[in-house]
């Protein structure tokens, strides 16, 4: 994942929490191989929620990471969020 991508999903940490349904997302970046079995539980910690995880470890999962999480985005009917993502994404 490259600077600008990391900064955008920083940037828009709160709103895609709050926004995103990641019960739906998570099974389709563990289909893309984004996160697997191993990572699973990092998902479920006590006091964490879901969407913070994530998107805290997003980063760390390789250059195509950000990519498949906006597709995961779109494929999940969430395409408002993916849009407002890229918008943020083109305007650094």
């Amino acid at each position: 994942m490259d600077i600008k991508q990391v900064l955008t999903l920083r940037n828009l940490h709160s709103n895609i929490v709050h926004q995103c349904n990641f019960q739906m997302l998570l099974p389709h970046l563990m289909e893309h191989c984004v996160f697997s079995r191993e990572d699973y539980p990092l998902c479920h910690k006590n006091g964490i929620h879901l969407g913070d995880e994530i998107l805290f470890v997003l980063p760390t999962k390789g250059p195509q990471a950000f990519n498949h999480f906006v597709r995961a985005l779109e494929e999940t009917k969430q395409q408002n969020i993916a849009d407002h993502i890229m918008k943020t994404l083109n305007e650094f």
